[in-house]
Formats: structure tokens, C-alpha cells, sequence
């Protein structure tokens, strides 16, 4: 169970002294939470871990200009699902490029074989 008060004060501690043990025990109480959720959304070992490392670099990198009112799991699992929403937007659109390319192969395939090839025309 994540003690939510403990965490915020874990928080302003690295907000105010850049505490780097504070920060640990911030990643130490939360990782499994978040990873447990990239990993049931992506069912990529790889993918989820590298989308929790992400959250946490980002959250050391901008500790200063971040202000978490609330709680501390809140704003990681939202930090979270933006990195999701980005991975299945650039998952989608890499898809849609490959069902286009696929098909432009497809339809050259389809044009050689009926004889229509373009070659020395």
C-alpha cells in the first residue's frame, strides 16, 4: 500500500534539495504500480519498462518546475498514460504506414502479373 503523505514529503524534499534518496524512495514505493500498468496496456516487457524509466527521468529532470498538488501516484499514473498515448499513436501511425506500403506491393505484384509493368514503356 503506497503511503501517500510519506511520498509527498519524499516529493518536496527533492523538490527543495534535489534529494536523490528522497527520489529513490519515491521510485522504490511506486515502480511496480506503474509498471504493472504500461505492461497490462502494451504486454511489452521492454516497452514497459522503458515507458517507467521515462516517467521517472522526466520527473527528476523537471523536479523543480513540477508542482504535484495532489498525490504523487496520481501524477506519475498520469505521466504514465500520457507515454502510453503516445506509444499507440506512433504504433498506429507505423502500422498505417506498413498496411500502405504492403498494399502499394501488393497492387505492383498484381499489375506484373496481369502484364501491365511498367518497364520500358
Amino acid at each position: 500500500m503506497v503511503d501517500h503523505a510519506k511520498l509527498k514529503e519524499c516529493w518536496l524534499t527533492v523538490q527543495k534539495d534535489g534529494d536523490r534518496k528522497s527520489f529513490d524512495r519515491i521510485y522504490l514505493a511506486t515502480w511496480k504500480t506503474l509498471y504493472g500498468y504500461a505492461w497490462s496496456r502494451t504486454k511489452d516487457e521492454d516497452v514497459a519498462k522503458d515507458m517507467v524509466q521515462d516517467v521517472f527521468v522526466k520527473l527528476w529532470n523537471k523536479r523543480d518546475t513540477i508542482n504535484i498538488r495532489q498525490y504523487v501516484i496520481a501524477y506519475l499514473m498520469s505521466s504514465l498514460k500520457n507515454q502510453l498515448i503516445d506509444y499507440f499513436y506512433r504504433e498506429n501511425r507505423n502500422n498505417t504506414v506498413v498496411e500502405r506500403a504492403y498494399y502499394l506491393m501488393e497492387m505492383v505484384v498484381k499489375q506484373d502479373e496481369m502484364g501491365l509493368s511498367y518497364e520500358g514503356a
